[in-house]
């Protein structure tokens, strides 16, 4: 088997485990962190009070301001073929 064959024989899943945590300051709104677990088989999100709306703008811009350390990236991994 190829390798490409053995990679495309996965399903495309994205199922986080442990957690993620993000710090953030941002002047005229303050600071904080983000925190990403599962609990009972459900992606919850510690928000600080903060809405929906309020984490993504602060996580895309976070991935609009940033430098990626490796040059070359992988084709998106959920694009539909």
């Amino acid at each position: 088997m190829s390798l490409q064959n053995f990679f495309g024989s996965f399903d495309t899943t994205c199922e986080p485990c442990g957690g993620a945590y993000f710090n953030w300051t941002r002047e005229g709104i303050g600071f904080g962190q983000l925190s990403f677990y599962m609990e009972d088989d459900k992606l919850m999100c510690g928000n600080e009070l903060m809405s929906k709306e309020l984490i993504k703008k602060i996580l895309c811009e976070m991935v609009d301001k940033c430098e990626l350390d490796c040059p070359r990236s992988i084709p998106e991994l959920h694009d539909e073929k």
